[in-house]
């Protein structure tokens, strides 16, 4: 199960500049950023955080087959 969290808006919306490069349409998606079960966040080879650029149907699928969930919804 991947555990997301929402991405503070300045990063969204840097996110979402770059993402119009590759994207007609960015205005229906959202920046969440990968969390560990002990809190911390997923970081890739580069170093740099582990996110992903999601809309809400996305979420909403990923979150009703259990394959995502929010980080702060998890028991720890």
């Amino acid at each position: 199960m991947t555990l997301i969290k929402r991405a503070e808006p300045q990063l969204e919306q840097r996110v979402l500049r770059l993402a119009k490069k590759y994207f007609t349409d960015t205005s229906n998606l959202k920046v969440y950023l990968l969390v560990s079960r002990d809190g911390s966040f997923i970081k890739n080879p580069n170093g740099n955080v582990g996110m992903q650029v999601l809309t809400d149907k996305e979420v909403a699928n990923g979150i009703k087959t259990e394959e995502m969930a929010f980080a702060k919804n998890i028991a720890q």
